[in-house]
């Protein structure tokens, strides 16, 4: 009770003659933030590049990279939730971002999406073989 008051007073004194002492310090040596000089600049100029926005050269289309990740996205959504309106989507996701893909994409993304979305349709069939209810679209 009365220990514990006396004990916090006592320290929160001490807090206030630091805090003054700072003050009065601070107030005689007038420290002030002043930028430093030019020549101490430890930056190097010539590591400096100014930055500009990307801009998309002509026919270069992302529709690949999106119905890709569209694809990644609908599968996994059939294969935790079990939509299978979500597993059909992310084959058709696969299909198209198959179609527009350039020969020089990275082959291995677009196999592996396209895996995953037949094999989320799979699954889906699997855990449960009824068709699919319309009730979603109705």
């Amino acid at each position: 009770g009365a220990d514990s008051l006396n004990a916090l007073k006592q320290w929160y004194q001490r807090r206030v003659r630091e805090f003054q002492t700072f003050q009065h310090y601070f107030k005689q040596t007038n420290l002030r933030m002043v930028a430093a000089p030019p020549s101490n600049d430890l930056r190097r100029k010539d590591r400096i590049v100014r930055y500009k926005p990307y801009v998309p050269k002509e026919g270069e289309d992302p529709m690949s990279e999106y119905m890709n990740l569209l694809a990644m996205l609908f599968s996994m959504c059939g294969l935790m939730m079990r939509f299978k309106w979500a597993a059909w989507a992310a084959v058709y996701c696969a299909f198209i971002g198959f179609s527009n893909s350039r020969s020089s994409e990275d082959t291995k993304q677009i196999f592996s999406s396209f895996m995953l979305s037949i094999s989320s349709v799979v699954m889906s069939y699997l855990q449960s073989p009824t068709p699919m209810a319309t009730s979603y679209f109705s």
